[in-house]
């Protein structure tokens, strides 16, 4: 759905998608909203509400992210830590270690003052620019 539709129907799975924003406006009697959802329900077919994904925060650090900031940012505790922690536990408890060790990891490390941003792509498995 394009983000002005406010809603779509499909004759494939006999549904009607409607957004939040076309809802809360069918919800007030006498608007065109109202009016169009009352035709939209006289097709009997189902009315759904727009699913929207939020794209998940943690794909972009992969275990290889991981290890080259552990690597360059970590001290000699924390380098054995993590090693430990990969060698023995599911990613889930690995990234929550990892934020709460490293709670700067999205903002950059000062170091000398100077603002060290880590690479959002991880070029040593090759991924190509999009």
């Amino acid at each position: 759905m394009k983000k002005s539709q406010r809603y779509s129907i499909n004759f494939a799975t006999n549904t009607v998608t409607v957004t939040k924003a076309f809802l809360e406006g069918a919800s007030q009697m006498g608007t065109k909203d109202y009016n169009t959802m009352m035709e939209l329900r006289s097709l009997n077919m189902r009315i759904v509400p727009e699913v929207v994904r939020h794209p998940n925060r943690k794909a972009n650090w992969t275990i290889a992210k991981m290890d080259r900031y552990v690597e360059k940012f970590g001290s000699a505790d924390t380098k054995t830590k993590y090693a430990e922690m990969k060698a023995s536990k599911p990613y889930p408890s690995v990234w929550s270690w990892f934020v709460a060790t490293f709670p700067e990891y999205r903002k950059g490390r000062k170091t000398n003052n100077k603002v060290i941003q880590m690479p959002m792509r991880d070029e040593a498995l090759g991924a190509k620019e999009a």
